[in-house]
């Protein structure tokens, strides 16, 4: 089901409010919430999804203007796991299915702004299996050991 809508949760009243639509409806989509790095304004950013779809959305938290386009993700994907960065300043997709090119996505691609100069890289690791409907979690350094 592919949908415009969006919905905020506050934890301090346990309540759901409706957001500003999306300017496209969207599926199987990537998310989160980033500070850019220089005007540490709050971004919400909704990447692709659905079929054939690259875009990206991006809201400041606040702002009356709505939802704006950013850049398209350079691997369009669905279902790819989202997290964002330990310092905030990064949503990092990693996988999915593209739809376009008809493959699981091993790629991992990473979205930043500065001060509303935003892009999205791919970052040289790749996932070792290909894969969508998967889910990422942030770990720091200091509870991994790699032998």
């Amino acid at each position: 089901m592919f949908l415009i809508a969006t919905y905020f949760y506050d934890f301090n009243t346990d309540q759901w409010t409706d957001g500003p639509e999306l300017l496209e409806n969207r599926h199987s989509h990537a998310c989160g919430t980033i500070v850019d790095a220089i005007d540490e304004s709050t971004q919400i950013v909704v990447a692709s999804g659905g079929v054939n779809n690259p875009s990206t959305e991006l809201w400041i938290v606040g702002s009356p203007k709505g939802w704006t386009y950013g850049p398209d993700m350079p691997v369009q994907t669905g279902g790819g796991a989202a997290v964002v960065g330990f310092d905030g300043t990064a949503l990092i997709v990693a996988g999915g299915y593209s739809s376009y090119d008809t493959r699981y996505v091993s790629e991992i691609q990473k979205f930043t702004c500065k001060h509303l100069d935003c892009q999205w890289t791919v970052m040289e690791q790749e996932l070792a299996v290909a894969r969508d409907g998967l889910l990422a979690i942030l770990l720091p350094d200091s509870m991994v050991t790699c032998t």
